[in-house]
């Protein structure tokens, strides 16, 4: 299977130029497909036509339609609504062909995004099909695999940054209802139409591939059958990381994991006179653990992944050997495995572990070393066998899910 990268989809911009003009400063755009994304896409059985995907879709289609309509169908159903002029919208389609997406790993990379916050959409339209006005709470690059679409799309004056989609809607006298965020507003009027000066048309062909920044108003009105993947980018908001990182670190100590109780709330009669004191103590330590935060230990507390030993605990240990410290793991590895004395107090109390462990977990038992560093050296151990990454199962009898691609 081929690989695809941001200079595939987006020429004739080079990567670099891409992030710069449109990535970092949101502005739509339309780039010319390298030959084999097409061919490398449509060579999945799964994403060859809309019909492939439905016969094996474990879930219910979105359908999408002019004046704001939105519905769900089943898969079996979907088709009769294609031909009516509805267009078909697919949510995780991984789930489908789950091997579609590891053709886009260098686009996260490139990006900066983590794996696991990309996810694929697909699109279905037949001719004259309308997907009316709306803007997304994500990114979206939309790879036209057929036919022929037109984009109507403008920046968003309501809301910057907006948590929630809207498909916005009127009142039976046509007047505009508000958003759910509008609270957090610009305090811009709300409207239900497109803004002309603001408003910009793009064509796509097949063969293209068409950025939408997050947030920005946008509709598609495709001129002929059209069938598009698409992939969004839904990266957790800056403050969603930071106060994952933080709770991460402060769940360590064992007075953080302490249950808040009524007297912190200032609820009780019999408040305890001492746990103001304590709570501006432990406020104070806090503040301290967010000004040592990394950008990367802020990225990292933002996922459920998980390493797995392979070897069973009573095949691996930490041994001296020529006077080196080493992992010993036979038969899993073929020789002892010299390591740093830095990472020796955290690989000894991993290695003694028999259950799975989260990455972010891991990284604080290693407070000596850089993360990038400490993950780097978990990710030798995948190469050599020793771990195995995954994700965190919620709710099931196995917490642990092995990574698939």
């Amino acid at each position: 299977m081929g690989r695809i990268g941001l200079a595939d989809l987006f020429g004739p911009l080079s990567p670099q130029a891409f992030l710069d003009q449109h990535w970092r400063q949101p502005t739509p755009c339309v780039g010319i497909c390298a030959p084999h994304v097409l061919s490398d896409i449509v060579a999945i059985p799964t994403l060859r036509s809309c019909q492939a995907l439905l016969d094996c879709f474990p879930r219910d289609v979105m359908l999408l339609g002019p004046d704001r309509f939105r519905a769900w169908v089943s898969p079996r159903a979907a088709p009769r609504f294609l031909e009516r002029g509805y267009n078909l919208y697919f949510t995780g389609v991984e789930a489908a062909a789950p091997q579609a997406k590891a053709l886009f790993a260098d686009v996260a990379a490139e990006l900066g995004v983590l794996p696991w916050h990309l996810s694929l959409e697909a699109f279905a339209g037949s001719k004259g099909g309308v997907s009316s006005r709306h803007y997304d709470n994500d990114i979206n690059i939309q790879i036209l695999l057929s036919g022929e679409k037109e984009w109507r799309i403008e920046p968003n004056a309501t809301i910057q940054n907006p948590l929630f989609s809207n498909h916005p809607w009127a009142d039976a006298a046509g007047n505009a209802q508000g958003f759910v965020e509008e609270i957090l507003g610009t305090g811009a009027p709300f409207a239900l139409d497109f803004n002309p000066a603001a408003t910009q048309r793009f064509r796509t062909q097949a063969g293209t591939a068409f950025f939408v920044p997050l947030g920005f108003w946008h509709e598609t009105v495709s001129f002929s059958d059209t069938w598009c993947l698409s992939l969004q980018v839904k990266t957790p908001t800056l403050a969603d990381a930071l106060s994952l990182a933080l709770r991460d670190r402060l769940h360590r100590r064992p007075d953080f994991r302490r249950r808040l109780g009524v007297s912190y709330a200032g609820q009780s009669t019999t408040a305890d006179p001492s746990a103001a004191e304590r709570y501006a103590q432990l406020q104070a330590e806090a503040i301290d653990a967010v000004r040592e935060m990394s950008l990367a230990e802020v990225t990292l507390a933002t996922q459920d992944g998980m390493y797995r030993w392979r070897p069973e605990a009573g095949q691996r240990s930490i041994q001296v050997v020529d006077g080196a410290a080493c992992l010993v793991a036979p038969p899993a590895l073929d020789e002892p495995l010299e390591f740093d004395e830095a990472l020796g107090a955290p690989l000894e109390k991993l290695v003694a572990l028999k259950q799975p462990f989260f990455w972010r977990d891991a990284v604080g038992l290693a407070t000596a070393l850089p993360v990038e560093s400490f993950m780097n050296f978990l990710e030798d151990l995948v190469r050599l066998g020793l771990l195995e990454r995954g994700t965190y199962v919620r709710g099931g009898p196995e917490v642990f899910r092995p990574e698939t691609t």
